[in-house]
């Protein structure tokens, strides 16, 4: 194994002039690169399999349309090059940087990046499996268009694109923080949060489908919006969080043992709302309409409810405090059973067919 992968070293500056003759070389030696600078090769179509390559620096290297099967990157640098169009299954990004840099357009099945810094890179327009980001910082690039799974964890993402998913697919951030994310128009079947905090810039979730969202023990309340989508069931549980529900479709939302600020169901139609053991803090319900809205055991402080329309409306041990405007609001079946009234509490309900 030494004697070809020291041949390999030996060869490589000629070889990677002569993709034919490279391929040749790689398809019957198990190769390995070490401490290597290379600068403007062309390589494109090249294969590898069980290949390592170590602290190289690939500097403007073509690389599209290359087959990787079973690679690992370790301490690589890739700086200005493309990589796009590429076939990669069960290759290891690790400790890598990479910087404007394109990996789109690739069909990646178990894709790892392992702790790697990754700016103004895109990894879009892909195919394939599952691609897994874990540790590091992904910093203003794209990873949308795509059609593979993403499993994204102890990562930190700013000004990234995952708009306009394709089939379905799931998507998971894990330990994360997000700032300024887009997944516009996506087509999702699972999206899942998990103690995800947000950054300075918003988290958009607008104009997507899926059959799912979960929200569990994040900390998201600047500018998140889930308006004008298509989602079965959205399920909020622990943590803070605020978003809009403007023009969407959901067929159910849950939420629990949260924190909601600005939390907004304005000039949506929503079937199903459970809310439980929660503090809401100016929650906008203006020109809304629940079909049936159900909490217990929670607090709001501040409602703008004004023109709120709703057909069953079901409170149990919720506390009213701030400015409550209901101001016009119509439920036809209103069921309140003990009601706490706080220090602050101003209750409007001129116009409103509802009395407390």
């Amino acid at each position: 194994m030494n004697i070809f992968q020291n041949d390999f070293e030996s060869k490589w500056e000629n070889l990677s002039k002569d993709v034919k003759k490279l391929n040749d070389y790689t398809q019957t030696h198990t190769v390995e690169l070490r401490n290597v600078k290379s600068e403007k090769l062309k390589i494109q179509g090249a294969i590898f399999v069980g290949a390592t390559f170590i602290n190289v620096e690939w500097f403007a290297v073509n690389a599209n349309n290359t087959n990787l099967t079973k690679v690992l990157f370790k301490k690589c640098k890739f700086v200005g090059g493309k990589w796009q169009d590429a076939v990669m299954t069960d290759v290891v990004f690790e400790d890598c940087e990479f910087s404007d840099t394109s990996l789109s357009g690739s069909t990646m099945t178990n894709v790892c990046f392992k702790n790697c810094k990754i700016d103004r890179t895109g990894i879009a327009y892909l195919k394939g499996g599952r691609v897994e980001i874990d540790g590091g910082y992904w910093d203003t690039g794209a990873g949308g268009d795509s059609s593979c799974e993403f499993i994204i964890r102890n990562c930190s993402l700013g000004g990234i694109s995952f708009s306009m998913m394709k089939n379905h697919v799931p998507i998971l951030f894990e330990d994360c923080l997000l700032d300024e994310i887009d997944f516009y128009g996506s087509h999702f079947s699972d999206v899942i949060l998990r103690r995800v905090r947000q950054g300075e810039g918003g988290v958009k979730f607008n104009d997507l489908t899926a059959n799912s969202m979960r929200f569990e023990d994040v900390n998201m309340t600047r500018g998140t919006a889930i308006a004008r989508s298509k989602v079965k069931s959205v399920t909020i549980n622990g943590g803070n969080f605020g978003t809009t529900f403007a023009h969407s479709m959901i067929g159910q939302i849950y939420i629990r043992d949260a924190n909601l600020t600005y939390t907004d169901f304005c000039e949506a139609k929503l079937p199903k709302v459970t809310i439980s053991n929660c503090q809401l803090y100016n929650t906008g319900m203006w020109d809304g309409y629940i079909e049936e809205l159900t909490v217990y055991n929670s607090e709001f402080n501040i409602i703008d409810g004004d023109n709120f329309k709703a057909n069953i409306v079901a409170w149990d041990n919720v506390t009213l405090d701030g400015r409550i405007d209901l101001t016009n609001a119509q439920i036809k079946d209103f069921r309140l059973t003990r009601l706490k009234r706080g220090p602050r509490l101003q209750l409007i309900t001129t116009g409103a067919n509802i009395r407390f």
